[in-house]
């Protein structure tokens, strides 16, 4: 299973750091991967290498995934606010915190893919309000049972009630 790392550097380096994965056509995520992979095959391998010392300046952060944020219980509960109230009257402002929390959902979170194409059909649906918020055909559809934009609310609470605590 994978699990995530977030790491603090300055903006200039990140900047560098993302041309280099660019060159190698990679996102950056995939190519600090690759240099982390990279760098443990050699200091496991490397004879020179003295990997008995702790590394200057490292402390482990735990992340917590999405699924466990005040975040994403605020996201829940707009679901099914929204699903006893399909009525938008949010603002835009407020649409675009739903949006990055969405986005969070699909990058951060431990959740099935099933349960993430779920969260997806909200995203694309949300995302389409927002380029046109005043044009009828993109009024948020997730909400309304029998189409398919449905979001499936029984998947969702059929995961969230088997999380192990």
């Amino acid at each position: 299973m994978n699990t995530k790392i977030n790491i603090r550097i300055d903006h200039s380096s990140k900047l560098s750091l993302e041309r280099y994965a660019e060159d190698q056509q990679e996102t950056l995520s995939v190519y600090l991967r690759n240099v982390l992979v990279e760098h443990i095959y050699k200091v496991r391998t490397d004879p020179s290498i003295n990997n008995s010392e702790p590394l200057r300046g490292v402390r482990a952060v735990y992340v917590k995934p999405f699924e466990e944020t005040f975040g994403f219980t605020f996201l829940i509960t707009w679901l099914f606010y929204k699903h006893l109230n399909p009525n938008n009257n949010d603002s835009i402002e407020f649409m675009w915190v739903i949006r990055d929390r969405l986005e969070s959902v699909m990058e951060e979170s431990n959740l099935t893919e099933s349960l993430k194409d779920e969260f997806l059909k909200i995203l694309d649906n949300v995302t389409n309000y927002l380029e046109e918020p005043n044009d009828n055909v993109n009024q948020l559809k997730f909400q309304v049972q029998g189409n398919e934009f449905s979001f499936d609310y029984q998947k969702l609470a059929k995961e969230i009630l088997a999380i192990k605590h």
